[in-house]
């Protein structure tokens, strides 16, 4: 009897565990599938929570408490602190990797590390996870997981500037086939465009950039598809297709922005003010990049977008407030340690240009030298023209090999043009005046096709007929007087443009909002026929001069 009556017991209390644990296991699908609603609606934080609370419960067991950490992360990652995916994920990846050991799960596990790696400029960390997930797929003879990693691979390298280990491990991926799925198809055509990019070849990157687009329509992942639109803007500046670039910009923040992705849209609005730099749109670009200030993502690699386009933006418009925001050091500790040529060379010129303007000359010649040291790529040409305006004379001749490199690739327009500027400016420090105005006439007319109108001002100002002999900010006549197609208030716009004034400067000069005066600057480029300001001021100048004026327009 007494036996009896304790097993009946015994099987009581298991009766009760089992249901507790129904219960517990019913609370952790409620906040799973909570976090799944949240993120499916882009509140990413609202989804880290639900899973946090999910995995809170003891009852979770090993593969649910894997699944639903890898949400949690992935949501994190999408929110406005990435970092805490990266810090959560370091400190959960060596247990997981026991538990997983040598399955597919663990090169997923692996794969998304070194992605989440990126966010904390930590490229060269992301080598040897990699490097495992290559030789964990080899043994499980997993070719999609094969695949996949080397692709990871040969992006990771890519942004290292290692182009022909980036070429290796693209080969090693094989061809696609049928079997292959939407996130294989895209990571593929994604890294062969970039590779491709990188070394100039314009025709094969535009291709595979388009098969990454047609691919990603059936991708559920928006985050791999605002990264792919990224990554072909920034590839058609290299190109020297900044309408292109400005295209493809605009289309990733706008997915970003509907998707609500929290730190993709600050990189993206610093991406897309850096093009409009480059096409002479100051004030636009300067919106661009206090919009992104005003997020409340953080990250390094965001930190070094900031000081790459802020700092040039703020010292160009003598925004003050904005030059304290974006010249922040441990940016530059930031850059170097990435081993990125792309963040390093970026960085490094904008804060050589900030301590110029500080009188720090010496300061500036020390960081552009360690620069040099460190890449032997510099796709945009930043850091070589920095150095001709201000670096060490013993540091010229390297410049301008990393230029010359370039030149030799196929797709060249934007090496070029640099480098016809590069010599200009090298010929002004050796006070050759004739030397100096042939490059500057070359890059002008270089950079014009490229529509780079920001380098076009600056090769233009180089030149007799606007530095010496018309200098544009000194005009006191009013030209647009004898014009009959602008209104009295356009040309009284157009003629505080001429002197050098900025939308702000006329707006509070004239007792109007900023707004008023860029409508007012629309319909003055559209009435004469120019599309930017540098046009203009080309414009009346060559009215001054006697030449073609706007009374042909």
């Amino acid at each position: 009897m007494v036996c009896s009556k304790s097993a009946s017991r015994r099987t009581n209390r298991r009766r009760v565990k089992s249901q507790r644990r129904a219960e517990l296991l019913h609370v952790v699908e409620g906040h799973e599938r909570k976090g799944d609603v949240a993120r499916e609606h882009h509140l990413y934080e609202d989804a880290a929570q639900y899973y946090q609370n999910a995995l809170n419960i003891r009852a979770v067991d090993s593969s649910d408490r894997y699944r639903i950490s890898e949400k949690r992360a992935y949501a994190l990652f999408l929110g406005g602190n990435p970092r805490a995916a990266n810090q959560w994920l370091e400190r959960a990846l060596p247990s997981h990797l026991q538990h997983l050991g040598t399955t597919p799960e663990a090169v997923e596990l692996l794969l998304q590390r070194a992605q989440f790696l990126r966010v904390d400029a930590k490229f060269e960390a992301g080598l040897p996870l990699l490097q495992r997930a290559i030789e964990i797929a080899g043994r499980l003879d997993n070719p999609r997981f094969y695949k996949l990693a080397n692709l990871a691979m040969a992006l990771c390298l890519n942004t290292l500037g290692r182009y022909e280990s980036a070429e290796e491990h693209l080969a090693a991926a094989g061809q696609l086939t049928e079997k292959d799925d939407t996130a294989l198809c895209v990571t593929y055509y994604r890294a062969h465009a970039l590779v491709a990019a990188s070394l100039g070849r314009a025709q094969m990157a535009y291709r595979y950039f388009e098969s990454a687009v047609r691919a990603a329509e059936d991708d559920p992942d928006v985050f791999r598809i605002v990264g792919i639109w990224e990554n072909y803007g920034l590839s058609a500046i290299t190109l020297g297709n900044i309408e292109l670039a400005k295209t493809c910009t605009e289309r990733g923040l706008l997915i970003a922005r509907r998707h609500q992705i929290a730190w993709s849209i600050p990189a993206l609005c610093l991406r897309y003010a850096n093009i409009l730099m480059k096409m002479g749109q100051y004030d636009v670009a300067h919106r661009y990049v206090l919009d992104a200030l005003s997020s409340v993502a953080h990250a390094p690699v965001l930190e070094e977008d900031i000081a790459e386009f802020g700092i040039p933006l703020a010292l160009r418009l003598n925004d003050r407030v904005l030059l304290t925001r974006c010249a922040r050091s441990p940016v530059l500790r930031i850059a170097f340690q990435s081993k990125a040529p792309g963040g390093i060379v970026g960085v490094a010129a904008a804060f050589a240009r900030f301590y110029i303007a500080q009188g720090e000359v010496r300061k500036a010649r020390m960081l552009l030298n360690r620069a040099l040291a460190g890449v032997d790529v510099d796709l945009y040409g930043g850091l070589s023209l920095e150095v001709a305006r201000h670096g060490a004379n013993a540091d010229i001749p390297q410049a301008r090999r990393l230029l010359e490199m370039r030149t030799e690739m196929p797709a060249s327009n934007v090496a070029r043009a640099c480098l016809a500027l590069f010599d200009a400016l090298v010929a002004k420090r050796r006070k050759e005046l004739t030397k100096m105005h042939e490059h500057a006439q070359e890059a002008v007319a270089l950079f014009t096709v490229l529509h780079w109108y920001g380098y076009v001002d600056e090769a233009r100002s180089l030149l007799p007929s606007v530095s010496d002999t018309q200098p544009v900010q000194m005009y006191d006549s009013k030209p647009f007087a004898n014009t009959p197609v602008l209104t009295s208030r356009e040309r009284q716009i157009a003629d505080l443009v001429l002197k050098g004034s900025t939308n702000r400067e006329i707006a509070a000069a004239l007792s109007i909002s900023e707004r008023t005066v860029e409508v007012h600057m629309t319909s003055i480029m559209s009435r004469i026929g120019v599309r930017s300001r540098h046009q203009l001021v080309d414009h009346i100048a060559h009215e001054q001069a006697g030449r073609t004026g706007f009374h042909d327009a």
